[in-house]
């Protein structure tokens, strides 16, 4: 006679989490992304919760209709996952011929695995930094302008 005591399918399997997915999620984008003086990179941040983030895919663009301005990265396995939220800031690339400028666009940050999407999210932001190629001054810093040893 075969008695079996206290096994379970569950544990017959191993730790039951073969099959579920991976848990990313894009908690928040900062309101501001700051573009750097040359103007071919600009500065994002969000805030992010994930867990086992090994091959995690990021994609991070910012685009201002209006500029038709694009900056983008990508990267792989760089996030900390240990299931509370954590912050990152990353530098984006120009991808086209406009450069951002002052003011309003959007950002997207978007998280997949395997082709598969896990989150996005895209919000409003404020870009800052930019040059501003001769438009009216609002009488605060502006490079080599006011610093002229007066």
């Amino acid at each position: 006679m075969l008695v079996l005591a206290g096994g379970s399918p569950a544990w017959a399997g191993g730790d039951g989490h073969e099959d579920e997915k991976t848990y990313a999620e894009v908690v928040s984008i900062a309101d501001e992304a700051s573009v750097e003086k040359d103007g071919d990179e600009l500065t994002v941040e969000f805030t992010y919760k994930c867990e086992d983030g090994d091959d995690i895919k990021t994609h991070v663009a910012l685009w201002q209709k209006e500029t038709e301005a694009y900056y983008e990265t990508k990267f792989k396995g760089d996030l900390e996952c240990d299931g509370e939220e954590q912050t990152k800031e990353v530098t984006l690339e120009k991808k086209s011929d406009e450069e951002a400028e002052n003011g309003d666009a959007k950002v997207k940050v978007a998280f997949h695995k395997d082709g598969e999407k896990l989150d996005k999210k895209v919000e409003d932001v404020t870009v800052e930094g930019a040059e501003d190629d001769g438009k009216e001054h609002d009488g605060k810093e502006h490079d080599g302008e006011k610093d002229n040893g007066h």
